[in-house]
């Protein structure tokens, strides 16, 4: 997500998905960074939230190509996505994807607008706070 990006930036990393009560979804038992093969990449898209950034009709979702180390892997079975530690991804390039409202494919996520609240912050040590969202508006 969008709202990711500068913490990623930041750290130079991705966080493996291994909290539940922070709303990190993952195999039972298989906390680690999820991921997708060159030959299914086009996967991804199920995972972007397309945001507007410059009130151009464009849209925009930040993709990650990486680098896995697959024999340190997190074994999984009845899915097509890698599940890795932490520890063996690498970040090689950050591509953007833009696409304008009338060009979208019917059940593609959209914000309808950027909401800095929403924003992950790099230095953030627990959960969001619930009176965060009172600004947000609904």
């Amino acid at each position: 997500k969008l709202e990711s990006l500068y913490s990623i930036m930041y750290h130079g990393k991705l966080f493996a998905s291994s909290d539940e009560q922070r709303g990190e979804r993952f195999f039972g038992g298989a906390p680690g960074v999820y991921c997708h093969k060159d030959t299914t990449c086009p996967k991804t898209a199920n995972y972007f939230r397309l945001v507007p950034l410059c009130k151009d009709g464009v849209f925009w979702a930040p993709l990650w190509e990486i680098m896995v180390d697959r024999a340190d892997r997190i074994p999984v079975k009845n899915t097509d996505q890698w599940v890795q530690p932490e520890r063996s991804v690498k970040l090689v390039n950050l591509w953007l994807f833009g696409v304008r409202y009338q060009d979208m494919q019917s059940g593609w996520e959209v914000t309808e607008s950027w909401n800095p609240i929403l924003e992950a912050h790099p230095e953030s040590k627990g959960a969001i706070s619930s009176d965060c969202w009172k600004d947000i508006p609904t």
